[in-house]
């Protein structure tokens, strides 16, 4: 269900809230998909150059080692980059995810008693993607952590 507001009777004040709260939202979420794709493609990166040694491990030469390194060095660099560049912003967002969730939880457990069905049926839809966003955002930099791993 969607529902839009008429900003036609509204003043500026309530146009400017309503515009800075929907942009609060959407700026650190799109923050948060574009490390996710940063990182899977450093990710992706990794692999290849995994690959590569895995294939022609039994064919060394100086010239592949040093390529290697090289591909190796970047790819460490450019994801120490990517932490110093996006880690405050993921420990204040997945901070504020789970503390969002936590305490959106306890309000509608407080407040069951007081509220309808169909306002409940509501209120727990939103706790849900509350929960579905911070496993996205948790999860993530562990699945491509696993995916990187050493092990074959």
């Amino acid at each position: 269900m969607l529902f839009l507001v008429d900003f036609s009777n509204k003043s500026l004040y309530k146009k400017a809230t309503f515009a800075f709260a929907f942009y609060a939202k959407l700026v650190p979420v799109s923050v948060l998909i574009l490390y996710c794709c940063m990182a899977w493609l450093v990710s992706s990166f990794y692999e290849i150059v995994m690959e590569d040694v895995n294939k022609k491990v039994n064919k060394l030469n100086k010239n592949a080692i040093r390529r290697w390194k090289y591909s190796m060095a970047l790819i460490s660099e450019l994801m120490y980059n990517l932490n110093q560049c996006f880690g405050m912003i993921l420990l204040i967002s997945i901070s504020h995810f789970f503390i969002d969730w936590i305490t959106h939880s306890f309000y509608t457990v407080n407040n069951i008693t007081l509220r309808t069905k169909s306002d409940l049926a509501s209120v727990i839809i939103n706790m849900l993607s509350k929960f579905l966003i911070l496993l996205l955002v948790a999860y993530t930099p562990e699945k491509i952590c696993r995916s990187v791993s050493l092990s074959p």
